[in-house]
């Protein structure tokens, strides 16, 4: 009878131990950049868009990229994000400064066709060309003490933009689900979100 509760009580532990670690996975993507839009019913992804189509169709010069220009604050403690993801390439930079010009770090992988078709997939799935209207032009003064995320597909001459800040959800054109967006690809690149992290916490 005591060996049975030892097990029931282990498998009580695992149970647990596995939703923290779900949990905070979901915690970090919004965490970093503080996303409003990441809840809600799953994304419509019509595939009616520029964006949807290169996703469902990506092309070996295809790639997917993620700005992020961080607050507004003295040129030392500003930070921006470039993250690229390719068909044979993954790049992560973090510059310290408004021109661009400090890299403070700046991570390089290589990638495979089937890693990129299947991050793809999960991105069309997930809204990351699903465009929302908004009137509010984007402009570098916006979300001044947050972060102003720009989403990106290109693909040769065909290409599509959306963007979004960290201050609203409802502040710009994306109409995907931000946190699980975010998050997809951080984790396509190993320590690129300790790297934010610290990006963030220096500000």
């Amino acid at each position: 009878m005591r060996k049975r509760g030892l097990r029931l009580g282990t498998v009580l532990l695992i149970i647990v131990v596995v939703l923290v670690m779900l949990g905070g996975i979901t915690y970090l993507a919004r965490s970093i950049f503080n996303s409003n839009n990441g809840g809600g019913a799953p994304a419509i992804s019509n595939n009616n868009t520029t964006g949807q189509k290169i996703l469902t169709n990506p092309g070996k010069d295809t790639k997917i990229t993620m700005s992020v220009r961080g607050p507004v604050v003295a040129k030392e403690k500003h930070y921006d994000v470039d993250l690229t993801i390719g068909q044979s390439s993954r790049n992560l930079v973090i510059y310290k400064d408004y021109d661009r010009k400090d890299v403070t770090k700046r991570i390089d992988l290589d990638n495979s066709p089937k890693a990129f078709s299947d991050l793809s997939l999960a991105l069309n799935n997930n809204g990351f060309m699903t465009e929302s209207k908004e009137e509010v032009e984007k402009n570098n003064g916006l979300c001044s003490s947050g972060q102003l995320i720009t989403f990106k597909v290109v693909d040769g001459d065909k290409s599509q933009e959306l963007w979004t800040t960290s201050c609203s959800a409802n502040l710009g054109n994306f109409g995907g689900k931000g946190s699980i967006v975010v998050d997809l690809l951080l984790k396509q690149i190993p320590g690129a979100s300790q790297a934010i992290a610290d990006a963030k916490d220096n500000y």
